[in-house]
């Protein structure tokens, strides 16, 4: 009676599952990431909402002329309690330092999130 397995079965195990560790792990991994930038995104809606209650609740400072340009850091919408601490999903980076929302206004309030240092115009 034969007992264990012959180096033909093994090497043919291992191959199947090679082939299927192949098959599966890209579309775990674009999965992962479509997840990330799910994330991102919801991040940066909820910071860009964070920046209209605080441009409402300010009014005062906003001024409603054409071609106007602010640029809010991140920082002061956490001190003002209006976000929690940020991170970027992708480096799980702090991004409060980094970061800030520049807002325009052309008869509406236009609101974008970007790098500080190419935002000139600071509350």
């Amino acid at each position: 009676m034969k007992k264990g397995f012959t180096l033909i079965e093994i090497l043919a195990v291992v191959t199947i599952v090679g082939l299927l560790f192949i098959l599966v792990i890209p579309k775990i991994t674009n999965s992962l990431n479509s997840k990330k930038e799910d994330v991102s995104g919801i991040n940066e809606t909820l910071i860009i909402s964070a920046a209209k209650s605080y441009v409402e609740d300010h009014a005062d400072e906003f001024s409603k002329d054409d071609s106007k340009t602010y640029c809010l850091p991140l920082k002061t919408l956490i001190i003002e309690k209006y976000l929690d601490d940020v991170k970027d999903i992708t480096s799980d980076k702090n991004i409060v330092n980094t970061k800030c929302v520049k807002i325009e206004f052309e008869k509406t309030f236009e609101y974008e999130i970007m790098d500080k240092k190419d935002c000139q115009i600071n509350l």
